[in-house]
C-alpha cells in the first residue's frame, strides 16, 4: 500500500500524484483520461478508461533455436523462458532429434512445463503454471526445507549401517525435486514482483519477495551439499575415528537446521539471534575437525558441513531483517 499527500488546487479541489509504476503499467501519458468512482463505503476507485490486458491473460511465447548450442546454453534459455512465465516455448532446429533426450530431461526440472507437440524438427512446450497461495514463494520454501530434513534423516543412517547406492539415488531424487521447487520459486517471485494485485492476493510484498529469493538460494545450496555428502559417505568406511568426529558435528548441524526452521516458523527473533551466535562458534569447531582429518574424502565431507552452516547463517540473517 502507498500513501499520497493531498495538495490544494484552487478553492474547490485537491490534487495528488499517481504512483508512477501504475501509470507506466497502464500506458498513461499527459492528457490521458482516468475514471474516478466513489464506492458505497465512501472510497475512491481509480481506473483507466481503456484498461490494459491483465498479465494473467497475456499470451506470450518464445522460440529457442537449438542448432550449434551446447546443452547448458539450451538449459539456460529454457530457465529464462520459465522464469519470464512464457505461456509456450518452441524449440526448433535440425539438431532436435540429437538433443531431444537432453531437452526432455531439462523440461522435467520445471514444474508446470509439459510437452504438447513434438516432431523431428521441433518440440512445443505449454506452461500450465498459475500462481496462488499454494505456489506462493514462502510456501514453496517450506516444501524445500521439508525435503532437506528428509535428506538429513537419510544421511543419519550412514552412522548405523552405511549408505548404499540406492540411498544415494534417493538423495539425488530429493535434490532434483528441490531444484524444480527452487526454479518455481524464482518464477513465482518474478511474477508477483511485477504485479501488485498478485502480491496482495498471496499476502506478500517486494521486500519479503527479495528475502524469499535469497532464502531459496541458500536452501538449494544446502540441498546440493546433502546430496554431495551422500556420494562421499557411500565411499567411506563408517567405523573409523574420523567418522566418529564427523558424526558429532553432523548431528549438531542437523539440530541447528531444525531449530532455525522452527524459530522462523514461530517468528521467534530472539531464538534466531541465539542460534546465529551458536553457528558462529560451531564454525570454529568444524574447522578444527577438518584440520585433524587425513582422509581426503573426510576433508571434503567436513567442508560440506561448513558450507551448510554458512548457508544456515544466511537464512537466519535474512529471516531477521
Amino acid at each position: 500500500m502507498e500513501t499520497r499527500k493531498l495538495v490544494r488546487s484552487g478553492n474547490t479541489s485537491f490534487t495528488t500524484a499517481l504512483p508512477i509504476n501504475w501509470v507506466r503499467k497502464n500506458n498513461l501519458k499527459p492528457g490521458s483520461e482516468i475514471q474516478i468512482t466513489e464506492t458505497s463505503r465512501g472510497n475512491l476507485l481509480i481506473t483507466t478508461t481503456s484498461p490494459i490486458e491483465p498479465d494473467s491473460e497475456k499470451k506470450t511465447s518464445t522460440t529457442i533455436k537449438v542448432d550449434g548450442k551446447t546443452n547448458e546454453e539450451i538449459r539456460i534459455e529454457l530457465l529464462i523462458a520459465y522464469i519470464r512465465d512464457m505461456s509456450s516455448v518452441t524449440l526448433e532446429g535440425k539438431e532436435i532429434n540429437i538433443k531431444s533426450k537432453m531437452i526432455i530431461e531439462a523440461i522435467h526440472d520445471f514444474i508446470g512445463f509439459d510437452i504438447m507437440d513434438q516432431s523431428d524438427k521441433y518440440i512445443t512446450i505449454k506452461n500450465f503454471y498459475s500462481l496462488d497461495q499454494e505456489t506462493a514463494p514462502r510456501n514453496i520454501n517450506k516444501k524445500i526445507h521439508v525435503i532437506n530434513l528428509a535428506s538429513f534423516e537419510l544421511l543419519k543412517t550412514f552412522f548405523e549401517k552405511g549408505l548404499t547406492q540406492e540411498n544415494v539415488f534417493e538423495l539425488r531424487k530429493f535434490h532434483n525435486q528441490n531444484k524444480k521447487l527452487s526454479n518455481l520459486t524464482e518464477k513465482s517471485i518474478l511474477k508477483a514482483f511485477n504485479d501488485p494485485a498478485l502480491m496482495r492476493q498471496i499476502q506478500t510484498n517486494r521486500l519479503q519477495l527479495i528475502k524469499e529469493k535469497k532464502i531459496v538460494s541458500a536452501f538449494k545450496k544446502i540441498s546440493y551439499r546433502l546430496y554431495y555428502l551422500g556420494k562421499l559417505l557411500s565411499f567411506i568406511e563408517r567405523k573409523s575415528p574420523e567418522v566418529e568426529l564427523f558424526k558429532v558435528e553432523f548431528l549438531k548441524i542437523k539440530e541447528h537446521y531444525t531449530s532455525l526452521i522452527n524459530a522462523i516458523a514461530n517468528k521467534d527473533n530472539e531464538e534466531k539471534i541465539v542460534l546465529l551466535q551458536k553457528f558462529k562458534k560451531h564454525d570454529k569447531l568444524i574447522d578444527d575437525m577438518i584440520n585433524r582429518f587425513e582422509d581426503p574424502l573426510m576433508i571434503q565431507a567436513g567442508m560440506s558441513l561448513l558450507i551448510i552452516e554458512l548457508n544456515l547463517k544466511d537464512i537466519g540473517y535474512e529471516s531477521l531483517t
